[in-house]
């Protein structure tokens, strides 16, 4: 019978979910911050109430499900000066809002992604 190739290639089923944590990227610092992790309960007046704290807030969006208008549990704020971007940045990652502990950082992104029309628009291999 004929065995498998024990060469360095080699993959088993599982490797892809082998448990790694998926790699954030770093952004650099800017007025954006994306906010990860929330409660899909978290409506964005209370969003407004935390993180205007900080200083003076110009956006503030929750994504929410098309299907179902439910929010994903991130948004994005956006504040009018980078110093409230920053004390926001560092005062609250990690904190707890709403009972869920979220993550805070500068958004990858400067601006709103264009909307897709829900389908894979990649390319088909």
């Amino acid at each position: 019978s004929r065995s498998r190739s024990r060469g360095r290639y080699r993959r088993g089923r599982n490797d892809r979910f082998s448990g790694a944590r998926r790699q954030h990227r770093v952004a650099d610092p800017c007025r954006v911050l994306g906010v990860f992790g929330m409660n899909r309960d978290t409506a964005e007046r209370r969003i407004e109430d935390v993180f205007g704290e900080f200083g003076k807030l110009t956006d503030v969006v929750i994504i929410r499900d098309r299907q179902n208008n439910e929010s994903r549990g991130f948004g994005f704020i956006t504040f009018e000066d980078q110093k409230g971007a920053d004390e926001a940045r560092e005062k609250l990652c990690g904190s707890v809002l709403d009972g869920n502990r979220i993550r805070v950082d500068y958004s990858v992104t400067r601006r709103a992604h264009s909307p897709t029309p829900g389908i894979y628009m990649g390319d088909r291999r």
